[in-house]
């Protein structure tokens, strides 16, 4: 809730990420900038701040789905700013590295961002509560749905 406190924070982590260089950490930095424009209602900034994110990966790391937990935040910012195909083709590459990963994580993802695609509110809703269904399993805390 306290978005400039929050801001100065990740502003001097990065500082000290960049000095170190840190790049795991400044990485961390940039996807808790990213989230934070989101939630305060800065879709646009946002997805500059998770895209340059997302350029910014190793091919390897970038299939890497729970190091990147990032990206439904990214579709989200995608939706809100209208970048429809943008936002479907990344669900779809979130979609393959749940195939090609077999990563419960990825595939909880997926749903999730699905859930942010999709155009039929009912469909959303049901797609959401699977994902936040399979992330709880994931922690222990709720049974996966079948």
């Amino acid at each position: 809730g306290d978005h400039e406190r929050a801001e100065h924070e990740i502003h001097v982590g990065k500082a000290a990420a960049t000095v170190r260089n840190d790049r795991t950490s400044l990485r961390r930095l940039q996807a808790a900038e990213g989230v934070l424009r989101l939630r305060a209602g800065a879709p646009a900034d946002a997805a500059v701040v998770l895209r340059r994110l997302r350029d910014s990966l190793d091919p390897g790391a970038a299939v890497l789905p729970s190091l990147n937990p990032w990206h439904a935040e990214l579709v989200e910012a995608l939706m809100l700013c209208g970048e429809l195909e943008e936002a479907a083709a990344t669900t779809a590459a979130i979609g393959a590295i749940a195939t090609a990963t077999g990563s419960e994580w990825a595939a909880a993802l997926h749903l999730r961002c699905q859930g942010l695609t999709t155009a039929e509110p009912a469909e959303a809703a049901i797609l959401l509560e699977l994902a936040a269904a399979r992330f709880g399993a994931l922690r222990g805390t709720t049974r996966l749905l079948p």
